[in-house]
């Protein structure tokens, strides 16, 4: 054991790789140093008293600088968790693009769920008892709004980050916008950061005042009036009865009256076009044009007329697509004929022709397919016997 000598040192000497290692047993401090060159050596007693020359291999760790150490790596832990952004959270009620959200809201509504529809208002700066009165009684309000009047829901952006060339700031969304004696009332959504990661889209506050006063538009019509009350006050799918009678009503009247109309245009087309096969895509357009026209005068619920509206847009494609087809058929018929001017027999021109007449006419073109234009005397019986 070696005590504190020339060099200020207190502790043992030790042999490490061919060299002598005096290890510091000072408290407080941790050092190695390996001896370089002795002056004097020599014992006292169980003594021994060493002059050297050390060069120290590590230095000391004092308690002071391992607690800066740990600060810096848990100030370097926390930057690095700020730079890795944080995963979005799922919002269960479905406020997570302006148009889902208004979805949601009304599906609540007209659930007769008032309390959950006011979770999609910005409530927050009220207090609590006065947000429990109010905010079922806004939900309710706005939903006459956004039912009773021309609210179109799929104008509402689909995208997490809303419409961003709308003209308004990055958190913004424009809802509505009514006229109210004169004032305009614009009604916003916002979205809102609940907490990191957890964004959702919600009627803005500084809105929820205009609601109350926007919903001075709703008020029974003049033609409402004078109808029962039973008819006006009560609703199927939010929508007053009334409506859903004159719309199936008109559904019956279109039915038998487009093949009327789309015949009469057919007719009137006959000197410029022969288009007999347009009657069926022609009643089906006209039926989704006037069934169109009725949904403005009796218009039902926002979502179901965002239905309503995507069956009448499925029709109009397939009447659209359906009319294209005859159109090629009948430009395509009419290269045949000028290409081959034998494929066109005339035969029978009256409206009252038989299934023999047809016949006729097909075994007539399919001969001349073949290059012979005068038909068996068979052929010729059998066809004029009809």
């Amino acid at each position: 054991m070696a005590e504190r000598g020339d060099c200020g040192l207190n502790g043992i000497f030790r042999r490490h790789d061919d060299q002598l290692r005096f290890v510091d047993k000072t408290p407080g401090e941790q050092a190695g140093f390996i001896l370089l060159r002795f002056d004097t050596s020599f014992w006292l007693g169980e003594t021994r008293k060493v002059n050297a020359h050390f060069r120290p291999i590590f230095a000391g760790r004092r308690p002071k600088r391992r607690a800066l150490t740990l600060v810096a790596l848990i100030s370097l832990a926390g930057v690095l968790r700020g730079q890795t952004p944080v995963p979005e959270t799922k919002d269960p009620l479905g406020r997570t693009t302006p148009q889902e959200a208004v979805f949601q809201f009304l599906e609540a509504c007209h659930a007769r769920d008032y309390s959950k529809a006011a979770h999609y208002l910005d409530l927050r700066r009220m207090p609590a008892p006065e947000r429990a009165k109010q905010g079922p009684e806004l939900a309710a309000q706005l939903e006459d709004l956004l039912d009773d009047t021309p609210f179109d829901i799929t104008v509402l952006s689909r995208d997490p980050e809303g419409d961003t060339a709308d003209g308004l700031s990055a958190n913004r969304e424009h809802l509505d916008t009514f006229r109210v004696d004169g004032q305009t009332l614009e009604l916003q959504l916002e979205r809102v950061e609940l907490r990191p990661g957890y964004h959702v889209w919600l009627v803005a506050y500084d809105s929820l005042p205009l609601i109350p006063k926007a919903h001075q538009l709703v008020t029974e019509t003049a033609f409402e009036k004078k109808l029962p009350q039973t008819l006006v006050t009560f609703e199927v799918f939010a929508t007053p009865i009334w409506r859903w009678i004159a719309l199936i009503l008109t559904a019956l009247v279109l039915s038998r009256l487009t093949p009327v109309l789309a015949f009469g245009l057919v007719r009137a087309l006959r000197p410029v076009l022969d288009a007999q096969a347009l009657r069926g895509p022609l009643g089906v357009l006209l039926a989704v044009a006037g069934f169109r026209a009725a949904l403005e005068l009796a218009p039902p619920a926002t979502l179901s007329r965002l239905f309503i509206q995507r069956a009448l847009a499925m029709m109009l494609a397939l009447g659209l697509a359906w009319a294209g087809a005859m159109v090629v058929d009948l430009f395509a018929e009419r290269w045949r004929i000028r290409i081959d001017p034998r494929m066109h027999v005339p035969c029978f021109p009256s409206a009252g022709r038989s299934s023999n007449s047809r016949c006729s006419c097909l075994l007539f073109s399919a001969s001349s397919a073949r290059g012979d234009t005068t038909p068996p005397l068979f052929w010729r019986d059998w066809a004029w016997a009809d």
